[in-house]
């Protein structure tokens, strides 16, 4: 008799936790180091192989960052649909002030401000500032 093979819906949750490392070798890895893990396990087993993974993947993200496995931090997903940046202050060697979003490591180039206030004036009538 073979092994029980991995649920689709296991290996589902496994590429959804791995979806908090960037794209790339590093995720690959990964996501075929658990899914590898979930071959031989009951239906029980892979539930809680799947929910614990899932529960665990902010920690694992933090870990690879800290461990400088990944070269940039992942963005966070409202980063990525430029909806929103925590914009800190920030100024060049040659003293010139800029704003850097603490969370992705963009630069604010003033578009977001005049395409988050053209928005709110189409929508609403009304300005951010």
């Amino acid at each position: 008799m073979s092994e029980p093979r991995p649920h689709r819906w296991a290996v589902s949750a496994v590429d959804a936790a791995t979806l908090l490392l960037p794209p790339g070798p590093v995720r690959r890895r990964y996501r075929a180091e658990l899914v590898s893990e979930l071959w031989g396990m009951t239906s029980g087993q892979q539930l809680g192989h799947a929910l614990s993974t899932l529960a665990a993947a902010p920690a694992l993200h933090r870990a690879l960052v800290e461990a400088g496995e990944l070269e940039v931090p992942h963005s966070p997903l409202w980063c990525r649909a430029r909806l929103h940046h925590q914009w800190q202050p920030a100024v060049t060697d040659d003293g010139e002030r800029y704003r850097r979003c603490r969370a992705c490591g963009m630069d604010d180039d003033g578009t977001s401000r005049r395409r988050v206030a053209g928005s709110m004036i189409a929508a609403h009538g009304v300005t951010q500032y």
